[in-house]
């Protein structure tokens, strides 16, 4: 899946690098939202979620 998704958007994985949360802001608040979901999922602990979502402008 992840390397047809690639070559439709002309991504080359081989070529990708690996970054951590250390490294990278961007990937620093998707593990934050990633982790804030979970989190609520796994262990009913809402609080960052709901934190999130107040900040989620719906469409029109």
């Amino acid at each position: 899946m992840a390397t047809e998704t690639s070559k439709r958007h002309g991504s080359n994985l081989k070529r990708c690098e690996k970054a951590t949360s250390h490294q990278n802001k961007c990937v620093q608040i998707a593990d934050f939202v990633a982790g804030s979901f979970y989190a609520d999922l796994q262990h009913g602990d809402g609080r960052f979620r709901e934190q999130i979502e107040e900040k989620i402008i719906p469409c029109p």
